[in-house]
């Protein structure tokens, strides 16, 4: 197939989404999933004028591909990383270049790499909700990439004009702990008490709740990140507001009685506040809470695990 193909595990939303700018900006696309072969059609509809673009899906059987995986989309749910990317042992090249599309933090931590693996995290608000083969994107906002080095890869301005507001960023690391810090608070919570974001700011029962779990996100993030803004409540209450109707990624999964990514946002935060000696209990009773309401699969952490 040849080393400059782009691999991708995850064929929901994202990963739907990022192969067609990957398609569309010429490059070859194989989405690797477990007994597949062939072609499979899936639609992207956007937005409210509900533009619609079909898009073929060109599928492998990871257990059957020949040659070595160079490049990579990891666009699967936090918790089912390791288990994808297991028929890939001995199978990634040496200098494989990773692209990690994930919400989260720390779900390539438990997966061996090559020495020389470069791992590019991806940072995106666009979000969208599934139904059948339809891939309904309702933001299609700008995506960062970076892995703290100043150069892109070769690749990047091939894609650059055709993934809308891609951008290349040295603070990587910063962006992704911004966009954890509101999913820590937005998502669980709304999970669990089954409300649309923008009651989070609306009821009373739980605008308290908010400010604790934002309050106690920020003293573990402002010890990480000397940048950090330390103004998680007020950011989660613009996004509540913005997204008013939306409902959560985590909201979503347990309706639908999925795993959700609770231990690699919460639990991240947790294991984080223990290796600094600091005390979250808000954090950990949401994990619990939604646990509770559906408990992980076994890709998940076990609070207080060492990482």
């Amino acid at each position: 197939m040849g080393i400059d193909t782009w691999y991708i595990l995850g064929a929901g939303n994202m990963g739907v989404l990022a192969g067609s700018y990957l398609a569309a900006s010429g490059l070859r696309t194989r989405y690797l999933v477990p007994g597949a072969a062939g072609t499979r059609e899936r639609t992207l509809v956007f937005g409210r004028d509900r533009r619609r673009q079909r898009v073929r899906l060109q599928c492998l059987d990871p257990h059957r591909l020949e040659g070595a995986v160079g490049r990579l989309l990891l666009a699967t749910k936090a918790g089912q990383t390791a288990p994808a990317m297991a028929p890939l042992a001995g199978r990634l090249d040496g200098s494989v270049e990773i692209v990690r599309l994930q919400n989260g933090m720390g779900s390539l931590e438990p997966v061996p790499l090559p020495r020389a693996a470069r791992v590019i995290q991806a940072v995106t608000t666009s979000g969208g909700w599934r139904r059948g083969n339809e891939h309904h994107i309702v933001a299609e906002n700008a995506t960062l990439l970076g892995d703290g080095g100043a150069f892109p890869p070769d690749w990047f301005a091939t894609l650059q004009p055709h993934w809308p507001g891609l951008e290349w960023r040295l603070d990587i690391r910063h962006q992704q702990l911004l966009k954890l810090s509101v999913n820590a608070v937005i998502n669980p919570l709304t999970a669990v008490f089954d409300c649309a974001n923008g009651e989070l700011r609306e009821r009373p029962d739980l605008l308290p709740l908010v400010e604790v779990v934002a309050r106690e996100v920020d003293e573990v993030l402002a010890r990480v990140d000397p940048r950090w803004p330390g103004n998680t409540m007020d950011r989660c209450l613009e996004v509540a507001r913005a997204t008013a109707t939306n409902t959560s990624s985590m909201r979503s999964d347990v309706r639908a009685g999925r795993a959700t990514e609770v231990d690699y946002i919460n639990g991240w935060i947790i294991r984080k506040a223990e290796s600094l000696g600091l005390e979250v209990p808000e954090n950990r009773r949401l994990l619990q809470a939604v646990r509770e309401r559906h408990p992980p699969g076994r890709g998940g952490f076990a609070t207080g695990a060492a990482r």
